[in-house]
């Protein structure tokens, strides 16, 4: 067991939160090194994960530590093959480590055509090994609820975030209302799109005068310009 004897601050930095983490100066007296890169990506991952760290380089790691702490890193996928810098008595170390995962995962419940818009009658959540799994698997519901399929899926595939799309809020051909305001005015015309946009993609639209603008996707049909093509 490593001992480490000072008070020390943990910060912690995820796509999903940013908070800090004390562990206090009793912690650290009886932990192991492992215990404390477990307790960090348990941060790190979701709360009802089962999370375990296995340290492949531990074997150079002083057994005393006056001074310890992990530096904030960001990791993307929190999970797998990582390196994690920690410090002791003011000495940088970069451990190697295998992080693994064992929590929820959205699946097809049955085959999915391409283009269809995902449904929980067509998902079904199940869990295991994260660390696993595709890169990008998705991991909570809101993430695929009306996203749109790129392509066929077969029953029993992990979702991940390749092979979903927002829906389209303009189609090719579709006529929409174009909108521009300023410091106590606002214009609105219609125009026909000539190309598929979702929520804040560019989408060229061609105006009832012939001319081309450019206008970013807002809402259902509708888009505000951003700038005249002559």
């Amino acid at each position: 067991m490593i001992k480490l004897v000072s008070f020390c601050l943990l910060v912690l930095t995820t796509d999903i939160y940013a908070q800090e983490y004390v562990l206090n100066s009793d912690y650290l007296k009886n932990n192991s090194l492992k215990d404390l890169a477990t307790e960090y990506f348990e941060q790190l991952n979701l709360a009802q994960d089962s999370v375990k760290v296995h340290i492949n380089n531990s074997q150079g790691f002083p057994n005393h530590c006056d001074r310890f702490f992990i530096e904030r890193t960001f990791y993307k996928i929190p999970w797998g093959k990582l390196t994690l810098p920690v410090r002791c008595n003011e000495k940088k170390y970069y451990l190697q480590i295998e992080v693994q995962v064992t929590g929820g995962y959205w699946v097809t419940k049955q085959k999915v055509a391409k283009n269809s818009v995902l449904k929980i009658t067509m998902l079904t959540k199940k869990r295991g090994l994260i660390n696993r799994l595709p890169s990008g698997v998705i991991r909570q519901k809101s993430a695929w609820d009306g996203q749109v399929s790129l392509y066929s899926l077969p029953q029993d595939s992990p979702i991940t975030h390749t092979m979903l799309r927002k829906p389209w809020l303009i189609q090719a051909g579709q006529t929409i209302t174009v909108s521009t305001s300023g410091q106590q005015f606002q214009i609105n015309a219609t125009g026909q799109a000539l190309n598929n946009a979702t929520t804040g993609q560019s989408v060229r639209v061609r105006m009832n005068n012939g001319r081309i603008i450019t206008a970013i996707a807002s809402h259902q049909g509708m888009a505000t310009i951003l700038s005249l093509l002559d």
